[in-house]
């Protein structure tokens, strides 16, 4: 075991400007379809790398999902699944350490075609979004700071 966290972290360090799949889940309530993918994201991607990332998630097939979520997380021994699959909730007093290394959650309403992408500057727990991106009402991917 500790040689695959070993392998993981050297992998996960030369691959600083990429976005890496970790795992994903289904869930279903009543007829709705929920899935929830995670993600490792190096310390070098920019918003607008990640933006133009979610925008491509939308047109791969979403496993008859009503309902899509991307959580992106900057540490491979912290990625974990929300206690609340269907919010994409994380719980501050059960999940906190999972919530410091949380840097964007993307939701995507497949009828609706509504994208949203939460940036969090510091990480999820800590602070608000610094940036609410509207995926589906916008012709330009945004600025870094």
């Amino acid at each position: 075991m500790l040689y695959l966290k070993i392998a993981i972290h050297l992998y996960y360090s030369m691959e600083k400007n990429k976005i890496t799949f970790v795992k994903k889940r289904i869930e279903t309530n009543a007829s709705k379809v929920y899935l929830i993918q995670l993600f490792l994201m190096g310390d070098l991607v920019t918003k607008k790398d990640l933006a133009a990332f979610c925008k491509a998630l939308e047109k791969e097939p979403l496993h008859n999902a009503m309902f899509y979520a991307a959580i992106f997380f900057d540490d491979p021994d912290f990625v974990q699944f929300p206690s609340q699959p269907m919010t994409y909730v994380y719980n501050p007093h059960e999940e906190a350490d999972a919530m410091t290394h949380i840097k964007a959650i993307y939701s995507y309403d497949v009828i609706n075609r509504l994208g949203r992408l939460h940036y969090y500057d510091i990480n999820y727990l800590i602070n608000q979004p610094g940036d609410i991106i509207c995926l589906d009402e916008i012709s330009e991917m945004p600025e870094d700071d």
